[in-house]
């Protein structure tokens, strides 16, 4: 039997075992270093969430009534059948032979010869309605045997909540409270700051800024007191906090709004440079879409929604003739 051959039977076996919901042979077939770094994770948030959130919510996303205790006497393979337990619901996958016989392996990826992903689809019929289910797996080959590792998601679900709160507990430890401030407790109010964090939740843009919005084209809009300018993702503020709002680039130009003489707010356009590109004069301002952005003004009591194009000139749609 070739690899491929030992592969696919593993992989069929596999899904077979999830449609019967045979919880001995999946907590078989997933490889044993994820079953423990899923446990620990999740023992290490569920101790540090019970100071916090004592009512054991966080739990309760890995099925089952477990609480504390018995997760800490629970192997990790113990700890990771009673999740199924709870998140598939029963140990009867009813009528599964008709499933089972329609698993069909799809493309198989080797990244190398100890790794594979699996591409598999199976017919499901509910209610007389037929769907095709399609999914993957990764496995790892270990000696001579595969093993099923665990989806992303799956490890992801403890791995942020740990990355969070191992964060809530550094900025816990930068506290500094001071005994000898001349004022109540009662006179303490409460403020947010905003930052910026990457696909790994580490922090790259430490808060400060009274709020943020989302980076477009290098640039994010973000408000320093009470106004808004822009910062690079190196956290610089290279376009100066000089209005009352501000959106996102598009295009190059990112809508801004000062307030004027009647205390209405208008709105313009800044380019990338940090000059305002399109005086501040409309109402509402949309982003720039394939070189236009809606905008409106009022005239004589009515409103008017019209196109601009990157000059500030209303855009007038091309008449096509034949």
């Amino acid at each position: 039997m070739d690899s491929n051959s030992a592969l696919i039977d593993f992989a069929k076996a596999y899904v077979r075992a999830c449609i019967r919901r045979d919880f001995d042979a999946l907590a078989d077939a997933i490889y044993p270093g994820d079953l423990d770094k899923l446990k620990n994770n999740v023992v290490w948030c569920a101790q540090a969430m019970a100071q916090i959130e004592p009512d054991a919510t966080f739990l309760s996303l890995f099925g089952g009534e477990l609480d504390l205790e018995d997760l800490r006497v629970l192997s990790p393979r113990q700890f990771f059948q009673n999740m199924l337990k709870g998140s598939m619901g029963g140990t009867d996958g009813g009528a599964w032979q008709d499933i089972a016989n329609s698993i069909r392996i799809g493309s198989i990826q080797r990244p190398s010869e100890s790794a594979a992903i699996v591409e598999y689809s199976l017919e499901v019929t509910i209610e007389d309605t037929t769907e095709m289910v399609e999914n993957e797996m990764e496995l790892q080959l270990i000696g001579e045997r595969w093993f099923v590792m665990l989806r992303p998601g799956v490890r992801r679900v403890s791995e942020q909540v740990r990355l969070r709160l191992d964060d809530f507990q550094k900025r816990k430890a930068r506290d500094q409270p001071n005994q000898d401030l001349d004022c109540d407790a009662d006179d303490l109010e409460a403020f947010e700051l905003w930052g910026y964090r990457d696909s790994n939740k580490r922090v790259v843009i430490e808060p400060r800024f009274a709020q943020a919005g989302k980076f477009s084209e290098g640039l994010a809009p973000v408000r320093i007191f009470k106004k808004w300018g822009y910062i690079s993702a190196a956290g610089d503020l290279v376009i100066k906090a000089l209005y009352d709002r501000a959106k996102p680039f598009s295009e190059g130009l990112a809508a801004v709004a000062l307030e004027d003489e009647a205390g209405e707010i208008v709105w313009g356009y800044v380019g990338l440079a940090g000059r305002l590109q399109i005086k501040t004069r409309f109402e509402t301002a949309g982003t720039f879409n394939n070189g236009v952005a809606k905008v409106s003004m009022s005239t004589r009591g009515q409103k008017r929604a019209f196109l601009i194009d990157t000059n500030g000139t209303e855009h007038k749609p091309r008449v096509l003739r034949n």
